[in-house]
């Protein structure tokens, strides 16, 4: 991709097409549109910025809206715009943040607020290399899948970084030196956030239902496209098939994570040795 080209600001007038996609949020609002273009697509978020790229993904200008801080559209543009924009150009990337436990890669994967980041960190204050935040490259032609490091900084509300900074280990997240892996890793694990229970608790998923969940938490831009949507959907059967997808459920509770910690590092080093 080419560097982002920051345009004029401009009002986000209502365009003539459909929107072809929306992202909402989970209380409810419009996060983003998406608008099919001549030359690519329009990708809208609301109060922030509008985002021309093309069609293939390699480069995008940004038209701010009135008002809009710099680091504002920045963000999107690296935590949102960037992942789309690869798949557009054929790559496979999960709404996940991961972590490198037992020399393999671990994902948690989920919707906004599911609580990715937040896992995330609390095993890279316990020692545990990190690899992305919030967008996961993954290869999944070959097996086994391989995961991606994606540089940017972990993202975390204030009170959760507060709750870990006060944590045993966790300090290092709040003074920027948690320590990233910079290679490729092998994908071990995909932990399906899905929802509260009272105890830590990890159920195997497969087949079918595996794939749904996956479908449901990749970056896609245009679900019409019929030809891209081909290539998506068998990247996603394939990483289906070939990774260990679980359905995590645990209290939301900053005190239950060194017990979430405990069950999926448990978890994971029971597949590696079985494997």
């Amino acid at each position: 991709m080419t560097p982002l080209l920051v345009s004029r600001c401009r009002t986000q007038d209502e365009p003539a097409a459909r929107a072809v996609q929306e992202w909402i949020r989970p209380g409810g609002g419009v996060a983003a549109r998406f608008f099919r273009e001549p030359a690519g697509y329009l990708l809208r978020f609301p109060g922030v910025a509008d985002f021309e790229v093309d069609a293939e993904g390699r480069a995008a200008t940004c038209f701010p809206a009135p008002g809009t801080a710099d680091d504002a559209y920045w963000r999107v543009y690296n935590h949102q715009v960037t992942p789309l924009m690869l798949s557009l150009g054929g790559a496979l990337v999960l709404h996940a943040s991961a972590v490198e436990v037992c020399g393999r890669a671990m994902g948690f994967v989920g919707g906004s607020g599911a609580g990715k980041s937040t896992l995330a960190a609390s095993f890279v204050g316990a020692g545990q290399r990190f690899l992305a935040d919030d967008a996961l490259l993954v290869e999944a032609r070959d097996e086994p899948p391989v995961a991606h490091p994606v540089p940017a900084a972990l993202r975390l509300y204030p009170d959760s970084l507060d709750a870990l900074a006060r944590m045993d280990g966790a300090g290092r997240l709040a003074r920027g030196e948690a320590h990233q892996r910079d290679t490729p890793c092998v994908l071990g694990h995909l932990f399906i956030l899905d929802g509260e229970s009272a105890d830590p608790q990890v159920e195997s998923v497969s087949g079918a239902e595996a794939f749904i969940a996956l479908v449901r938490h990749a970056f896609h831009v245009d679900p019409a496209d019929r030809q891209r949507g081909a290539l998506h959907f068998a990247a996603l059967a394939a990483l289906a098939r070939s990774a260990r997808v679980a359905r995590l459920r645990y209290p939301r509770r900053y005190e239950a994570l060194a017990a979430v910690r405990e069950l999926v590092t448990l978890e994971v080093a029971f597949a590696g040795a079985r494997a």
